[in-house]
């Protein structure tokens, strides 16, 4: 069961035919193996694209991915999404930082993580994740866009 349920969630998104069946699959696998750190995380991502009223439960998923012992960088940055959308700013901030000690070059968590430091107006530090990601990927859109707009709202250059 957990090797089909991982299998589904891998090709459902391709495979529109095996959406139902395999998201039965998963929440059965999910019940049943609840410290399976890639069941528990693969049922989080999934739930997590189901809709807003499945976004608690994605989030309950996720952790206990981590709590079981995940160490990806991915699902901590996931997670970290769901926590700013309920609102958890400071826990989002712990989760990002905790995937960049994973991966230093998973540039989503730097991403994420300028972001929130926008939203709380603490422009430096949000200059400074773009730098890193900048560091890493100096061809990265999405940082060489919002670098200019931070440093324009602080008067930097």
């Amino acid at each position: 069961m957990r090797n089909k349920a991982l299998a589904y969630s891998q090709v459902a998104g391709r495979f529109p035919e095996l959406t139902v069946k395999g998201f039965a699959v998963l929440e059965q696998a999910a019940a049943t193996l609840p410290v399976d750190a890639e069941v528990q995380a693969a049922h989080g991502v999934v739930l997590s694209v189901a809709g807003r009223k499945e976004q608690q439960r994605a989030a309950q998923a996720l952790q206990r991915s981590i709590d079981a012992g995940s160490k990806s960088a991915e699902i901590r940055t996931h997670l970290a999404r769901l926590r700013m959308q309920q609102g958890e700013v400071t826990a989002a901030i712990e989760l990002n930082k905790e995937s960049i000690q994973i991966d230093l070059y998973y540039t989503a968590a730097y991403i994420d993580l300028a972001q929130i430091y926008s939203m709380l107006k603490d422009e430096s530090k949000a200059v400074e994740a773009l730098k890193s990601v900048l560091e890493i990927d100096s061809g990265d859109d999405t940082a060489r866009e919002a670098l200019p707009k931070i440093n324009l709202s602080t008067g930097k250059k």
